[in-house]
């Protein structure tokens, strides 16, 4: 063949990898819950080397895995990539389940104006709890009855509806709960402070208890431990990464 032939084809091949848009997580993980990702148009690659669909499946829970898609939403190329934490994330959010007080609940009886008025009782009770030596699990547990039912049937509300204890009231009820439950609704999260109705600090937050509850180093320093410390991914750039969801600086010698 030709060589301006040869050029000509590489240049169709790379333009058309170019038109990929790399798949967000959130759309990830709604595909993976849902059972509606479909990779049967998609070609698989490992460290930039071609393989199947059984290899793929076979070696890729030993990797972090990219999702690309044409414009029309079709997933066409998936790479399997070195892990880093972000795949870890990943993986945990697609792992959780629907916390399972909510299969003997009636969401159609839940009343979205309701939602706002037991906020301050939920702030109240989440600190009381930390402050006065009563049960903290209990209490934790009643605030999570309360509020996720209104999570899954009304979202995270405004800013402008409810006040700053408010939206810390539904934060705090979701970071103090168990691994699971911060898993499955941290999706939810990550959309509120797209949407500017929370900062992206509390991002970081949950990231954290997610990594130091799988026995991982933490990313942003935000955990402290009873007894000993919760070491940091790559201590030297942890303020780097803390910069980029807007939180103050923590010094180093205190790690």
């Amino acid at each position: 063949m030709p060589l301006y032939w040869i050029i000509f084809y590489t240049l169709i091949l790379v333009g058309c990898d170019n038109n990929l848009i790399e798949v967000e997580d959130n759309d990830i993980v709604f595909m993976i819950r849902s059972n509606t990702l479909d990779l049967s148009k998609a070609n698989f690659f490992i460290k930039n080397k071609e393989t199947d669909l059984i290899t793929f499946y076979a070696v890729k829970d030993s990797f972090g895995v990219n999702y690309y898609k044409d414009k029309e939403g079709v997933i066409k190329k998936v790479v399997l990539t070195p892990n880093t934490y972000k795949d870890d994330l990943l993986q945990f959010q697609t792992d959780a389940s629907k916390p399972a007080f909510l299969d003997s609940m009636l969401l159609k009886n839940v009343d979205c104006n309701e939602f706002l008025s037991i906020l301050p009782d939920i702030f109240e009770r989440d600190q009381k709890s930390r402050t006065s030596g009563l049960d903290i699990k209990q209490h934790d547990s009643l605030n999570q009855i309360k509020i996720i039912p209104f999570l899954e049937k009304c979202g995270i509300p405004s800013p402008q509806k409810t006040s700053f204890k408010g939206m810390l009231a539904i934060f705090l009820t979701i970071q103090h709960s168990d691994k699971e439950i911060i898993s499955y609704y941290y999706p939810m999260f990550e959309c509120a402070t797209m949407e500017r109705k929370m900062s992206k600090s509390i991002l970081a937050f949950m990231q954290d208890r997610l990594m130091v509850h799988n026995n991982k180093d933490q990313i942003y320093g935000t955990q402290k431990a009873a007894i000993g410390k919760f070491e940091i991914l790559n201590k030297e750039n942890v303020n780097k990464r803390r910069a980029e969801m807007g939180m103050k600086p923590i010094k180093l010698d205190n790690l």
